[in-house]
């Protein structure tokens, strides 16, 4: 009996399409204010009997629709749609709330996320350590595999204990430094070159000169350091010229013209 009398209620409270928000409490508010009766035992009843149909909308909420509501009510004509300019709102049906199949183009990675998805990979199942594959060279913050990189490994050893032999320093030939100096050498810089900027940054920046604790591998081989002491080698030392050291700068410049210009001499 409470089950019929509910549904005659939902009748009341439906909107013009026979749909309402599934909200129990409300729903008992509306139709049996003083009564003690489980309405959601009484909807779900009606739903069994196929007399009402529950649904969620796109946003989630539960709703109800009374089954054949249009064809055995008469509800105002100003309520109904076509009736009046401004029709009240009306809840979502259930076939509106159905998902709709949109056939979407899968957007394809970029390049840069395909080398990070690649490098992923490869660290999951290489049976080595990473860091044995693969090198980060800090200033370009670029991951470039090191067989890429120009020069032999012992080439930027050389580099480093040449720079140890003129300051008297101790630098080891780690990643670190190394690292930095094949990639100077990628961008086509030669040992040579290297050390004639050495030799440059040695003679600029003597013993006593604030600037001499910067004779380091992380400052001397720096991208864009390196490139601007390079385009130093050719200019005249600041303070005029140092006659102690023509032998090593001065002298490893003249000797490279020299050899240039000698159209004699073996290749």
């Amino acid at each position: 009996f409470a089950a019929r009398l509910l549904f005659e209620g939902l009748w009341c409270v439906a909107d013009y399409m026979g749909r309402l928000k599934y909200v129990p409490l409300e729903i008992k508010m509306e139709i049996f204010p003083a009564d003690d009766v489980d309405v959601e035992e009484l909807i779900a009843e009606l739903d069994k009997q196929n007399l009402i149909v529950i649904y969620l909308d796109h946003s989630g909420t539960t709703l109800v629709q009374v089954v054949n509501f249009t064809k055995h009510q008469n509800p105002h004509v100003n309520e109904r749609i076509g009736k009046d300019k401004n029709p009240l709102p009306c809840l979502p049906s259930e076939d509106e709330c159905k998902p709709i199949a949109v056939e979407v183009e899968e957007e394809k990675p970029s390049y840069e996320q395909q080398l990070k998805d690649a490098l992923v990979l490869l660290r999951e199942y290489s049976e080595s350590d990473p860091a044995d594959s693969l090198s980060l060279i800090p200033d370009s913050l670029s991951l470039i595999p090191k067989d890429s990189m120009s020069g032999k490994p012992d080439d930027a050893a050389e580099v480093i204990k040449y720079l140890n032999s003129q300051i008297g320093s101790n630098y080891q030939p780690v990643e670190s430094n190394t690292s930095l100096i094949r990639a100077r050498m990628s961008e086509g810089r030669t040992v040579e070159e290297i050390k004639s900027v050495i030799d440059r940054k040695v003679l600029e920046w003597p013993k006593g000169n604030a600037f001499r604790q910067y004779l380091r591998p992380s400052t001397l081989f720096n991208a864009a350091r390196f490139n601007d002491y390079y385009g130093q080698l050719n200019q005249p030392l600041p303070g005029g010229e140092n006659e102690a050291g023509k032998s090593t700068y001065q002298q490893r410049i003249e000797q490279e013209n020299a050899a240039t210009f000698d159209l004699g001499a073996p290749v």
